[in-house]
């Protein structure tokens, strides 16, 4: 629950001082998740969702049975899975190292978001969750679409004080209401859609409602 109380003209949320009024704009802990735009079928048998079951299934079978850094078709199918766009060689070194290290040493989200800031200079938030995700995937993944469109968060705005603190902080709430998700009726209906559409497909409750809801963006 959030709750707002203004005081001597200064704002508080949940008892911490705002100190930009702006703030108040993606620190949203009780958002609920939007209704599906798209028909649920539509978004089930589309071939997106096929496609991406695929991708995804041999990434989460492959990612602890190889040397993720010296692999290149599972680098290749990691890229255009979670895609990860066009970086400097170098990036991809230092990810898939990462990576690699993360299965002995189970580095959480602060951990990989602050690696990534100390090789790139930049927060990477969703790249970060993604590397987490994979290695456990009960753990959600921050895509833009699914954070802002269905659960109304927003990384803070470049440039703002503390912003690696408060990136932390909201994808924190993201994921405590991703969860909460997960085991509401509306999200447990899209698991049933899921597994009643494909009944061997093994992967976990978090990742069947991401998929759904990733998909469920508009056409363009």
């Amino acid at each position: 629950m959030v709750c707002l109380l203004v005081k001597n003209d200064l704002i508080y949320l949940n008892g911490s001082l705002v100190e930009n009024f702006y703030e108040i704009q993606y620190i949203r802990g009780d958002k609920r998740v939007v209704l599906l735009k798209n028909n649920l079928d539509e978004i089930l048998n589309s071939k997106e969702m096929e496609n991406g079951i695929k991708k995804y299934t041999y990434i989460i079978q492959n990612v602890k049975e190889c040397d993720v850094s010296q692999n290149e078709k599972f680098q290749t199918m990691y890229n255009a899975f979670f895609r990860i766009g066009r970086k400097k060689e170098e990036y991809y070194k230092s990810y898939f190292k990462l990576l690699e290290l993360s299965k002995k040493q189970k580095l959480d989200f602060e951990d990989v978001l602050r690696y990534i800031y100390e090789k790139t200079g930049e927060y990477h938030c969703s790249f970060s969750s993604k590397l987490v995700a994979v290695l456990n995937p009960k753990e959600p993944i921050w895509d833009k679409e699914v954070a802002t469109n269905h659960f109304g968060y927003k990384l803070p705005y470049y440039g703002v004080k503390n912003r690696e603190k408060r990136i932390i902080d909201v994808f924190n709430q993201y994921r405590e209401s991703f969860y909460d998700y997960t085991i509401s009726d509306e999200g447990k209906n899209l698991i049933n859609a899921f597994d009643k559409k494909f009944p061997i497909v093994n992967i976990t409750d978090t990742k069947k409602v991401d998929f759904i809801l990733w998909l469920d963006r508009e056409k363009k």
